[in-house]
């Protein structure tokens, strides 16, 4: 007596079995390769930010007549050390309270001291601005900036009555 028996024979199963076993394999491998790609960009700017050295020398911020609100400030920096070519700087200006800040674009070379004029300061509120953070970027493959986690702290700042 022969049975009639329906199903999948076992040559078909196994196929099955190792096809889905190598789409599994290869969604793990696309997820983690993207992990390592973006791992090791956070790795290239972390060594390019240490060998980085920009600091503000000087500030001088105008106190503007109404006596409510500080007006312009003009930051004075200079880049003391090696390391790559940076795509741009972060000044960040603060009272302890508030901030503002203002990027500028573009490489400072070493040794290079230079002034960024009329940061205005208006943002701040009835407070002195008491200090100047430097931030160096880097632009990540994406275009995005990506910042250095070191920053320079200027807290000698000038106020000009105007």
């Amino acid at each position: 007596m022969m049975k009639n028996t329906k199903g999948l024979s076992a040559v078909i199963t196994t196929l099955i079995i190792i096809l889905l076993v190598l789409v599994a394999v290869g969604i793990v491998w696309v997820v983690v390769n993207n992990v390592l790609e973006e791992g090791s960009e956070q790795l290239e700017i972390g060594s390019k930010c240490l060998s980085v050295d920009i600091r503000a020398t000087s500030a001088d911020c105008e106190w503007l007549s109404s006596g409510s609100t500080p007006g312009d400030c003009n930051v004075t920096y200079t880049r003391n050390s090696g390391g790559d070519d940076v795509d741009g700087i972060r000044f960040i200006l603060s009272d302890g309270l508030n901030s503002i800040s203002k990027d500028v674009s573009g490489n400072v070379e070493i040794g290079a001291t230079r002034t960024e004029a009329a940061i205005n300061a208006t943002g701040i509120g009835s407070n002195n601005v008491s200090s100047v953070e430097v931030a160096v970027y880097f632009e990540g493959s994406s275009g995005d900036k990506q910042f250095c986690s070191t920053t320079r702290t200027f807290e000698n700042i000038g106020i000009t009555a105007v």
